[in-house]
């Protein structure tokens, strides 16, 4: 391989590692619940709501979650084996798609932290 060859390929790597550091670090953007619409769909976006609901259903490994900030309300749902223990009396952010079922929009739930 030519020296030429050899600097390109690294500098590929480099640049391809430079990527993936800072796609992770990047977090959507923050929104109220009231100004989510259509608009929205298949957009990842970060929502700071309470848990006010939370059913689990054991059998699908799933949850539904019902958030409400000082705006509005929406549902969540989330895919897990382990059902996620959350304290329905604080705030989290909720990092999620936004999806439509049954014509309603919903946030598909990727992430949850607790607020500080």
């Amino acid at each position: 391989m030519k020296t030429q060859q050899k600097i390109f390929l690294v500098l590929s790597l480099i640049s391809l590692l430079i990527l993936m550091i800072i796609s992770n670090n990047i977090s959507p953007k923050t929104t109220d619940i009231s100004n989510i619409t259509e608009k929205n769909l298949n957009q990842n976006l970060a929502l700071q709501v309470k848990i006010i609901y939370l059913k689990n259903f054991e059998n699908q490994s799933f949850q539904l979650l019902t958030l409400k900030d000082s705006t509005g309300t929406i549902t969540g749902t989330t895919n897990s084996r382990n059902p996620l223990k959350l304290d329905l009396s604080k705030n989290y952010t909720i990092f999620g798609k936004i999806s439509e079922y049954n014509n309603t929009i919903q946030i598909s739930i990727n992430k949850i932290e607790l607020m500080k």
